[in-house]
């Protein structure tokens, strides 16, 4: 099958920029899927995982194409960078096998 970059969705969207978006949204949600899991198995606990999935429910997904538009380009994408190694820093600290008596832990 060839894919024409003339073919468009319902809303006007040309194909591959919605497959591109897809792919991408199906990577992210299995990240968070994986990262949820983790958290389920390091604390033992549904609490946190329903907290995590609310607050990134809330936050929504990041408007990259925002960065672009905004008045400040560069200190957005600094804090999206900061954002990114916080979180990647603070994750496994704050799931720390000695805090919690997961299946995980064990």
């Amino acid at each position: 099958a060839v894919v024409s970059t003339q073919s468009t969705g319902r809303n006007g969207t040309p194909l591959p920029t919605v497959v591109i978006s897809k792919t991408f949204q199906i990577a992210y949600t299995s990240v968070f899927g994986a990262f949820s899991c983790y958290c389920l198995l390091a604390t033992g606990s549904v609490i946190g995982v329903i907290l995590s999935h609310s607050f990134c429910n809330m936050m929504g997904f990041p408007d990259f194409g925002g960065i672009q538009r905004s008045n400040n380009p560069i200190t957005i994408t600094l804090a999206y960078i900061f954002g990114l190694v916080l979180f990647c820093w603070s994750a496994p600290v704050l799931l720390d096998c000695n805090l919690f008596t997961g299946v995980y832990c064990k």
